[in-house]
Order: structure tokens, then C-alpha cells, then sequence
């Protein structure tokens, strides 16, 4: 049987303690939960908003994220006889239209991961109704691991996107992610990825989903 020296037990005695293992971080898509009955809001400015643009629908300025500088804010009708109530998020073509909550949680996550856009609210008698926000996911990062992911790449000319067949599993390149919290590929910008911490701390928002990597 081998018997420590003085000087192992004293050399052991002096080593780190060890630490609690830290767990991987998990991704998941980010979307607004779709309801079968309209939503009972309607812009009332769009040909305002776009006017200038060569746009046919509110959108980022091409190749870019965030808002072309509109000529004025977004009006907003709401009104329960368009729709059910609106909750913390909802889908404005390309952007999500947040409330205020909404906002101001987001930008405790990623502040710096956002683009925001103040609407004006009407209800149906005239008087102003409760604030709400246009807003952009504005991080596109080139995040798949292609080698490792299973999805569909096609590629037209110049142009690659990615097709998300029944089945899909997103693989992500770590040196990329590991600074975002939230953000979206590029090749399918209308895939948004949070990561654990985003999605715990959007617990009590309504509106928003949050889906696996694979399916």
C-alpha cells in the first residue's frame, strides 16, 4: 500500500476546489404564437410609411435591419370589431409589434440586439390607446454549422437560403453565438435563435413562443 508524503498531502490540500459543472447553453427558435382569429389592430399610415421606399409592405431597408426613417409614426387602430385582443407580441409583416412591457423587458436582455419604433394608438372613439412598439431583431449571424445541421441549403445565382424540411435540426457554430443572446440567420432572416437566459426571462410575456432547434 502507498502512503502519502508530508509534502502530496500538503500540495493536495491546496488544490481548487472543484466547481459546479456549467451547462451548455440551449438555443431555441423565437416566434410569436400564431392564433386562428385575426388580431384586432390596423395600421392606418402604411402608404404614408412606405411612401419613398419602393416598398409595397412596411419592412428594413434592403439588406439591412432596423427602420427606414418614416415621415411619421406608425398609427395604430385598435379595435375588438378587427380582431381579438392584442397581447404582449404580435406579427407586423416583417416586425414584431411589442407592448410596452415588452419593450422595456427586451431591452434588459439585449439591449443592444433591438430596434424600437413608437407607435401612435387610437382606439375607436378617438382617444389614445396603450403604447405599443414596432420592433427588429437586428443581429444576422452566419451561425449554422452546416456539416453537422440537417436542412435544406439552395443556392439560385448568387443567392443561398436555407429550406427547413419536416424533420430539421439546427447545429450552431458556438465562436459565433457566444456573445448574442437573441439573433437570426442570415440566409433565413425570419429565423429567430434566443438563448436559455432570453427565454427564461420572457416568462409572463404573452405572445411569444419558443421552439427546439430540431424537429
Amino acid at each position: 500500500m502507498k502512503y502519502e508524503t508530508e509534502d502530496e498531502r500538503t500540495a493536495r490540500a491546496h488544490l481548487p476546489a472543484a466547481g459546479p459543472r456549467i451547462k451548455p447553453r440551449k438555443f431555441w427558435r423565437v416566434d410569436c404564437r400564431i392564433f386562428s382569429r385575426a388580431v384586432g389592430f390596423e395600421v392606418l399610415n402604411e402608404e404614408a410609411l412606405i411612401k419613398d421606399t419602393g416598398l409595397i409592405i412596411v419592412a428594413p431597408p434592403p439588406g439591412k435591419r432596423g427602420f427606414h426613417d418614416f415621415p411619421e409614426a406608425p398609427i395604430i387602430l385598435i379595435d375588438k370589431k378587427l380582431g381579438r385582443p392584442l397581447r404582449d407580441i404580435e406579427i407586423y409583416t416583417h416586425y414584431w409589434l411589442i407592448s410596452l412591457a415588452a419593450k422595456n423587458l427586451f431591452k434588459s436582455l439585449a439591449n443592444d440586439a433591438f430596434a424600437f419604433c413608437k407607435c401612435e394608438t387610437r382606439l375607436p372613439n378617438g382617444e389614445q390607446g396603450p403604447e405599443y412598439w414596432l420592433c427588429d431583431v437586428l443581429p444576422v449571424l452566419d451561425a449554422v454549422d452546416e456539416e453537422t445541421s440537417d436542412l435544406g441549403i439552395e443556392i439560385k445565382g448568387d443567392v443561398k437560403f436555407y429550406r427547413f424540411t419536416r424533420g430539421f435540426d439546427i447545429r450552431l457554430r458556438q465562436e459565433i453565438v457566444e456573445n448574442h443572446k437573441i439573433f437570426r440567420l442570415r440566409y433565413a432572416e425570419f429565423f429567430i435563435i434566443c438563448d436559455d437566459s432570453f427565454k427564461v426571462g420572457c416568462k409572463g410575456i404573452k405572445g411569444i413562443g419558443f421552439f427546439p432547434l430540431k424537429k
